[in-house]
């Protein structure tokens, strides 16, 4: 029996500006969630599925903190960079799918992911589903609040899975299930991508070329349960975080006349007369003489005599007896230095 051959796509050719100042001088699928990058969780994905490549899409810009992660996966991947340096040059994550794909031809099955999903998802059945059927697979999420909805590609389907619409970001949705950015293609979806921008489909939000395939041809959702969290904002950033931190301290941390309650402490970290509550302490930060709830602090950052509550202090961020709460600090901040 013939080998069949998979591509992983991960798009991750974003500049993130709703995310600013996170984002500013960091590719969003880099930012750590609960001590790892965003895109090791897609990684994580991925790998259910032992594609036979597996291609990050990113932007010049970026591409150096990509490939210097590259170099800690667990699985063989592939950095290719668009020609952009800032969010006005960008093509649209289609049209740069598109030329993408013109390099990858060949290939039985495409799986496209975006670098910045975080879900709970069994990717292996979702291929079977695919290869089951020959049928594109989309993956859907279940929202508690319909009102939410209309962010997204909202799905009607019939009880056997098969999409009758899609609409992307609908005024006002007729459903709380919602297409996520990730999807499994056949083998000739590059010439599909071709069509649909020569007939004038938007470049953008790949959602919009979802759009347009549930009208062409026979398109499943696969339904999923579990985690899934759209990290658009600071304020998701952080909810995704709060989430998922489990209590976990580093052996190699330094602990002293503090405590660390349901919160992740990395290594190098120093604790010195503090209490750190449900949040999150990146390796070789210092917190001295100061109380941190439900928050992140990541990296290299000094925080001394103050209070931290809901609030992201970015890298090499240095904050002195002072009272932070909703704050998101980019990397680089003095605060009463």
């Amino acid at each position: 029996m013939q080998h069949s051959t998979t591509c992983a796509i991960v798009l991750a050719g974003g500049y993130a500006t709703r995310l600013y100042p996170l984002t500013l001088n960091k590719p969003k699928p880099l930012l750590p969630v609960a001590g790892k990058p965003i895109i090791d969780y897609v990684i994580d994905l991925i790998r259910q599925v032992n594609p036979d490549t597996t291609v990050i899409s990113t932007n010049k810009r970026f591409k150096p903190e990509f490939d210097t992660w590259a170099t800690t996966t667990p699985i063989k991947v592939k950095v290719v960079a668009e020609e952009t340096l800032r969010e006005e040059e960008k093509p649209g994550a289609v049209k740069a799918l598109h030329q993408l794909l013109q390099q990858y031809t060949g290939y039985d099955t495409y799986i496209v992911i975006g670098g910045d999903n975080l879900m709970t998802l069994n990717l292996k059945e979702m291929l079977e589903l695919h290869k089951r059927t020959g049928s594109p697979v989309i993956a859907a999420y279940t929202l508690k609040d319909t009102r939410e909805a209309s962010r997204y590609g909202v799905i009607e389907s019939t009880i056997n899975g098969t999409i009758t619409t899609l609409v992307e970001k609908p005024k006002l949705p007729k459903s709380n299930l919602i297409a996520t950015c990730c999807y499994i293609l056949p083998a000739h979806t590059p010439k599909l991508l071709q069509e649909y921008l020569e007939k004038g489909g938007k470049p953008d939000a790949p959602g919009y070329f979802i759009e347009w395939l549930v009208k062409k041809t026979r398109t499943l959702a696969y339904k999923f349960k579990g985690t899934w969290f759209d990290i658009g904002t600071p304020e998701a950033y952080l909810k995704a975080n709060l989430t998922l931190i489990t209590h976990s301290i580093s052996p190699k941390a330094e602990v002293s006349s503090s405590e660390a309650v349901e919160s992740i402490v990395e290594e190098k970290a120093k604790l010195n007369k503090s209490l750190i509550v449900s949040s999150y302490i990146g390796h070789s930060t210092a917190v001295e003489n100061s109380t941190v709830k439900r928050s992140v602090i990541l990296p290299k950052a000094k925080v001394e005599d103050s209070t931290v509550s809901n609030s992201i202090i970015g890298e090499n961020s240095v904050i002195k007896a002072h009272r932070l709460k909703k704050a998101y600090l980019p990397d680089h901040t003095k605060i009463g230095t």
